[in-house]
């Protein structure tokens, strides 16, 4: 009985070390769908840095962050982001009233790097899709245009060319 309580002991206390050195786990994700949008907005079109919504409004993007690269890139990178959020977005007003943050659909990734071990004792519920920041806005007004195609087209552009004259940045 000593001699099994000793193995237990050792083995629960190599455990816990090999899970503070990050070598184990004891949680594995349990992954669910969800909607992770919370007030999600249709985007009708997307033509240099603005963005129309189906509403009618008009929102010209800002990158998030300070770059270096052209304001046609920066369009382009923000097209590609709000396409592979199926052209939905959230619209969340910052403090000061002005400026808006533009948020897509996007989807989880599990497991850049796990430990070697995984001992599957505690479930994490984690969404199949999470919220992303992609760009800050200002409004701009609205377009009286309907919101739909009236041929029954789908009714998502997005016009990455340098050569338009919307595709300068509005500041």
């Amino acid at each position: 009985m000593k001699n099994a309580a000793l193995i237990v002991g050792v083995l629960v206390l190599g455990l816990a070390i090999c899970w503070a050195a990050g070598l184990v786990e004891f949680s594995y994700p349990n992954v669910v769908p969800n909607e992770p949008l919370l007030h999600s907005q249709k985007v009708r079109s997307l033509v240099g840095t603005n963005m129309v919504l189906e509403s009618g409004e008009i929102i010209a993007l800002s990158p998030r962050y300070a770059s270096e690269r052209s304001s046609e890139e920066i369009s382009l990178d923000i097209s590609n982001q709000v396409s592979r959020g199926g052209f939905e977005v959230d619209v969340e007003p910052k403090r000061g009233g002005e400026r808006v943050e533009i948020y897509v659909r996007w989807l989880r990734k599990f497991r850049d790097s796990a430990p070697p071990f995984t001992i599957s004792v505690i479930p994490e519920t984690v969404g199949r899709k999470y919220r992303k920041a992609v760009a800050f806005g200002t409004y701009l007004g609205t377009n009286s245009q309907p919101s739909g195609a009236a041929d029954g087209s789908q009714p998502f552009s997005s016009v990455t060319n340098g050569t338009s004259g919307a595709a300068g940045s509005r500041r």
